[in-house]
């Protein structure tokens, strides 16, 4: 047998053996349990993605019901399907924006590389292709993809993998002054600026009060 499982885990070490690992088996609303019968209260919603709890009849009805009429159809180019339409429609009801338009990605990653071209993008079509520079806070969390790992505020994230993508700069996470630095000897090239509400995985920092606005202005 093989001295380790075939599955590499995100953030693990990559030497460790089976003994290493906590198989969690069965959730039920916010608790959860593992193999060996033991119990957590899961207070980080699974890695923040699962804040309904866990065994709700109501979701697992609707996943089934959904399964049986269509498992799964792609949106590219002229197709569409009823349950994105809804999901989208909703959250442009929840957007601060009039008539906001909504573009569906895989996940966190792919969300925030898709914000960076579109950012570019938007400007570039708009006559300003100088406009480039992205703006992130340390030490906040992005991702892992490419422009993703980029724009992250954590240096131990970034070792390792040579060049990353270019125009991207970051400030510290509650510091106006220093992001007022960047904008007067960089504004004219700002294409966006990129910003955790409550710092997460860097350290969990709400921002202090004013800073949130204070950043919109500047924007």
């Amino acid at each position: 047998m093989p001295d380790h499982p075939a599955f590499l885990h995100a953030y693990a070490r990559p030497a460790a053996g089976p003994e290493a690992y906590i198989k969690i088996v069965k959730g039920d609303g916010a608790l959860v349990w593992d193999d060996l019968g033991n119990r957590y209260v899961d207070a980080l919603a699974s890695l923040w993605y699962c804040q309904v709890g866990h065994g709700r009849d109501r979701i697992v009805e609707a996943v089934n019901k959904q399964m049986h009429e269509l498992a799964g159809w792609h949106t590219f180019d002229r197709f569409t399907n009823g349950p994105a339409e809804e999901l989208t429609e909703r959250l442009r009801e929840l957007a601060p924006m009039k008539d906001a338009r909504v573009f569906l990605t895989t996940g966190g990653s792919e969300s925030v590389d898709t914000a960076i071209k579109l950012a570019r993008l938007a400007h570039y079509v708009n006559g300003h292709p100088e406009k480039t520079l992205i703006v992130s806070r340390k030490p906040s969390y992005h991702g892992v993809s490419y422009g993703a790992l980029s724009a992250t505020g954590l240096p131990a994230n970034q070792e390792g993998f040579g060049p990353l993508l270019g125009d991207v700069v970051q400030v510290q996470h509650d510091s106006l002054h220093e992001l007022d630095k960047v904008l007067h000897d960089r504004g004219p090239e700002l294409a966006a600026i990129i910003a955790e509400p409550v710092v997460g995985a860097g350290g969990v920092y709400p921002p202090e009060e004013g800073y949130l606005e204070g950043l919109r202005q500047k924007a």
